[in-house]
Parts: structure tokens; C-alpha cells; sequence
């Protein structure tokens, strides 16, 4: 194993431990192809992040939490809000007999992120037979909705904040909280 690095490789700060590292060109051209798509939903998605946090958020919600959801074969990126007490048992509110959240809990529904044939580019650049792709796209995409919630309300919030892949480690977002 040579020591030497791959000619044309881009340098990439890795966020987890702030070394930077050569990036093999596949991985450059689908960090690329997903930063240019996700920059394309940056004001539908704006719009519903601020929707939500305009919301009053019920004294009982401890925690704001967003799961992204897999990128799925249309090419379709659901983000969604989950409304969670201190046990981390969902926050519903009961309007007219029935339970609702709190807010629209889909930040982004009906958004597609990739086209089909995008979406197949994607998982071969990224490398999907190995599952490097997951970390990629949690990568870039949790980088991508920070960048929104720093802008945001959300900063402001009083409960807690966190974001993650579906069924994943959750990450903290800053709050007033915190």
C-alpha cells in the first residue's frame, strides 16, 4: 500500500475529526451532484423549516427532533419533524377528538432530490455496494440543514434540537437551551 496520493484527489476536511483527507474523485463528483441538488430545494425547504418554528411549540415538547429518511429508488428525501418529551414519547395535541402534531411534521415531502437516473449515479459514485454512501449523504445532508437551522428560528428554540438519519445517532442542533 503506497503512501502516495491519488492524483486529482480534493482535499476534504472530515467534520467528525477535523483532519483532512484526499477525496477519491467518485466521492468528489457525488458530494458534488448532492450539494448542487439539495442547494435546489434550499427555498422550499427554508420556507417549511420557518413554517414549523413559527409554530408554538407545546410546553411539553422536550425535544425537536428531524429524521432523514433514505433516499428512495424516485429519488424522493423526506425530512421529518418528531415532537418528543423528556422519555422521548411523541407530543401530540388533541384538536377536535383527534391527535395532531404540534406542526406539519414534512419538511420536505414530495421533494426529489435526484431524479431516477441521478439517483442510480449517485449510489455508484458514493459507493452504494459498500454503504459509503450512507455516510456521505448523512454527511453532507445533516451539513446542509445546519447551515438552514442556523439561519433560522430555531436557534431561538427552548426545547432541544437534534437531527439524524432514520433509526440513527442523533446529533445536537444549537438552541436556546443549550
Amino acid at each position: 500500500m503506497s503512501n502516495q496520493q491519488e492524483p486529482n484527489a480534493v482535499k476534504h476536511k472530515h467534520s467528525q475529526y477535523g483532519k483532512e483527507t484526499p477525496l477519491h474523485p467518485k466521492e468528489k463528483a457525488a458530494r458534488e451532484l448532492l450539494k448542487r441538488n439539495l442547494a435546489r430545494l434550499d427555498p422550499a425547504f427554508a420556507e417549511n423549516l420557518n413554517q414549523l418554528l413559527a409554530n408554538d411549540i407545546p410546553q411539553e415538547v422536550f425535544r425537536l427532533h428531524f429524521e432523514i429518511f433514505d433516499l428512495d429508488s424516485d429519488g424522493d428525501f423526506p425530512i421529518r419533524a418528531f415532537f418528543f418529551d423528556e422519555d422521548w414519547n411523541e407530543v401530540f395535541l388533541t384538536i377536535n377528538g383527534r391527535f395532531e402534531y404540534p406542526a406539519k411534521p414534512e419538511l420536505l415531502e414530495q421533494h426529489a432530490l435526484f431524479t431516477s437516473e441521478e439517483a442510480r449515479r449517485f449510489l455508484s459514485l458514493a459507493g452504494a455496494e459498500d454503504n459509503a454512501f450512507c455516510d456521505l449523504y448523512e454527511e453532507e445532508v445533516i451539513g446542509w440543514f445546519g447551515n438552514h437551522w442556523s439561519r433560522s428560528r430555531g436557534v431561538r428554540l427552548t426545547c432541544f434540537a437534534s437531527i439524524g438519519c432514520h433509526d440513527s445517532d442523533a446529533k445536537s442542533l444549537p438552541t436556546a437551551t443549550r
